[in-house]
């Protein structure tokens, strides 16, 4: 048999394993928003546990970028937009994990199939990213949570919008309405409809501190010094002007 010909063969055989290979290939289905129905949003989300930082991101009233993140090192946490400032986070993170444990898709809002203009919509679900660069109107700014795990894999990213004016709210487990909210995940455009309470994602520095940093009452402080300083401003030095002593008794009247 001629190299030529045996050539052709090879080319040929090459060519029909190609086309084998196209059609018989296994099929992805992409799941549609309208799939999502009765689904986590974050099926990833399933430790709540192993949270390690938290960012929230929103716009002020004055217009201004607000964000905050509260991030576990070692076994600490602290808040790396207030100077790494230590955290209490006993109170706050089971609250933002059982809100966000769960959290299933009750109806899709709108999938945007057949939109123009998908940000101008989305603006009026108020779902519009807060940490965008693009702008928009306040009123369609969302708050963006941002939740990660080990080794930094983001488990939550969402935008929270408005809140839905339904009268078909699920119950909570004491018998009261939940609040329904639009959401949105980050990187799509779809917007859903969950229940999710706002007010767990806090961007009050005061509200993720220990209030009582050293961790004792009032009653059981017996004496305290004040040592009183000035400070000349031109030449930036302080002056000492003395000590000031309280004591406290008990028998101390007026």
């Amino acid at each position: 048999m001629k190299e030529t010909t045996k050539t052709s063969i090879f080319l040929a055989l090459a060519v029909l394993l190609a086309v084998l290979a196209v059609f018989t290939r296994p099929v992805a289905r992409e799941m549609s928003s309208r799939d999502m129905v009765n689904k986590p949003l974050f099926p990833k989300f399933n430790d709540p546990l192993g949270i390690k930082s938290l960012e929230i991101t929103k716009v002020g009233s004055l217009g201004q970028q607000l964000s905050f993140k509260i991030a576990e090192t070692a076994g600490v946490w602290t808040i790396p937009t207030h100077e790494y400032y230590p955290a209490d986070a006993k109170d706050r993170m089971p609250q933002v994990a059982e809100a966000l444990t769960d959290l299933t898709v009750i109806e899709v809002a709108n999938d945007f199939a057949n939109s123009k203009d998908v940000e101008a919509d989305q603006a009026m679900y108020g779902v519009l990213d807060p940490s965008s660069d693009k702008g928009g109107p306040s009123d369609g700014m969302g708050t963006r949570v941002k939740v990660t795990g080990q080794n930094d894999e983001v488990w939550v990213d969402m935008i929270i919008g408005k809140e839905v004016e339904s009268p078909n709210s699920p119950d909570d487990s004491d018998g009261a309405p939940k609040r329904l909210r639009y959401v949105r995940v980050a990187d799509e455009q779809a917007v859903y409809v969950v229940a999710i309470e706002l007010d767990r994602f806090s961007t009050r520095f005061e509200d993720w501190i220990e209030k009582n940093l050293l961790d004792i009452s009032s009653f059981d402080i017996k004496q305290v010094f004040i040592d009183e300083y000035s400070l000349d401003m031109l030449k930036r030095q302080p002056t000492f002007l003395g000590d000031i002593p309280l004591d406290y008794s008990a028998d101390a009247t007026g």
